[in-house]
C-alpha cells in the first residue's frame, strides 16, 4: 500500500511540474462567448517571483477577482501577465499589482 502512495505521489508531482507548461490561460476562449460589441482594452504587468504553474494559476484567480476583468494569461517562465479587460469597467494596473501582490509576488 505504500508503495502505492508513493508512485502516486510521484505522478501526481510530476503532472504539476511538466503538465501546465510555462503559460496558464483563463477566459474567453471562443468567439461565441466573448461579445464583438464589447469594447477591451489590455494591460500587460512584469511580475517576478512566480516559480511554476502553480503560481501562475494563483495570479490568473486573483486577477480574475477584479471586476471587469475578461480574460488572463500568464507565463511563470518570463513573468509576462497579459490581462483583458472591459473597456468600460474600472479595471487599473494598480488593482491588479494590490491583488497580485497580496499572494507574495513582486509586480514591476
Amino acid at each position: 500500500m505504500n508503495i502505492c502512495r508513493v508512485v502516486l505521489c510521484v505522478v501526481v508531482l510530476t503532472s504539476l511540474t511538466f503538465g501546465f507548461g510555462s503559460r496558464v490561460k483563463e477566459g474567453a476562449s471562443s468567439p461565441s462567448q466573448s461579445s464583438s460589441s464589447v469594447s477591451t482594452s489590455v494591460i500587460e504587468l512584469s511580475v517576478s517571483g512566480m516559480t511554476c504553474g502553480g503560481c501562475a494559476s494563483k495570479v490568473v484567480s486573483s486577477c480574475r477577482a477584479v471586476s471587469g476583468v475578461q480574460s488572463v494569461d500568464v507565463d511563470h517562465v518570463s513573468g509576462r501577465v497579459r490581462v483583458q479587460y472591459k473597456k468600460d469597467a474600472n479595471v487599473t494596473s494598480s488593482a491588479l499589482k494590490q491583488e497580485i501582490e497580496k499572494l507574495g509576488y513582486t509586480v514591476q
